[in-house]
């Protein structure tokens, strides 16, 4: 009885020394994750982006899109230090895991919704993970606190063809089903409805209006397993 009792103790042992094993394995992944991927794009910027002796950001479209043809628009947010190029794949899966050079990285890129047209469409997607580290849309939940959207509103989407200008008018978190993943809109009284909804919907009023006219992007972040963080800016000025 005693050594089967002690059996059955080095077998608990053994379990919980791979589970530690495995659980040190799997944190060690990510960590090496995280720090790849940062160093990646920080070269990545530093290698298509260029700021003029006017301090304007400056895309080198020509390079970016010839080594990197999904490429649609270049992303900033300047209140969360937010600044990567976003892609677009025939599908919503591909850019999960894939640098925007097409190899296998855990964070992913930021990619527009594969149902987008283009960045000009009323209603305009980015997808990017909420790492745990801030990175890629890992800082997008400091748009939850009121008095941090209002001051630091500004998002801006650079394009070949200039910049886009937008200004958060909304805040939620929906279910990731919800049908505020909807694009494809005309300007007319269906998007104006939808855009009332982005707005009702909205963790605090912002006191931006919005209407039927207005473009709108929308920055999508998981916040739970079956919750998406949803932050919405309208077009304020494009250039170009």
């Amino acid at each position: 009885m005693a050594s089967s009792r002690k059996r059955i103790i080095t077998v608990i042992q053994i379990v919980l020394a791979l589970v530690v094993i495995g659980a040190v394995s799997w944190l060690g992944f990510k960590g090496y994750s995280y720090y790849s991927a940062s160093q990646y794009f920080d070269a990545f910027e530093q290698t298509y982006v260029q700021e003029t002796a006017k301090g304007k950001f400056q895309v080198m479209w020509k390079k970016f899109k010839k080594e990197c043809p999904d490429a649609v628009a270049w992303l900033r947010v300047p209140g969360v230090g937010l600044s990567y190029p976003v892609m677009q794949g025939t599908d919503n899966e591909f850019y999960l895991h894939h640098d925007p050079q097409g190899g296998y990285v855990f964070v992913g890129s930021v990619f527009m919704d594969c149902n987008n047209e283009s960045v000009a469409d009323p209603h305009v997607i980015l997808y990017g993970h909420n790492m745990i580290d801030g990175s890629m849309f890992g800082k997008l939940g400091k748009f939850r606190d009121a008095s941090f959207a209002k001051k630091n509103s500004t998002i801006y989407l650079y394009t070949p063809e200039g910049r886009r200008t937008y200004q958060v008018f909304a805040v939620q978190s929906v279910s990731a089903t919800s049908d505020l993943f909807t694009v494809g809109f005309e300007h007319d009284d269906r998007f104006g409805e939808f855009v009332k909804k982005l707005q009702s919907g909205s963790f605090f009023n912002t006191k931006v209006e919005v209407d039927q006219g207005d473009s709108v992007l929308s920055l999508s972040t998981c916040s739970s397993h079956s919750t998406r963080l949803v932050v919405s800016a309208k077009l304020v000025d494009a250039q170009g």
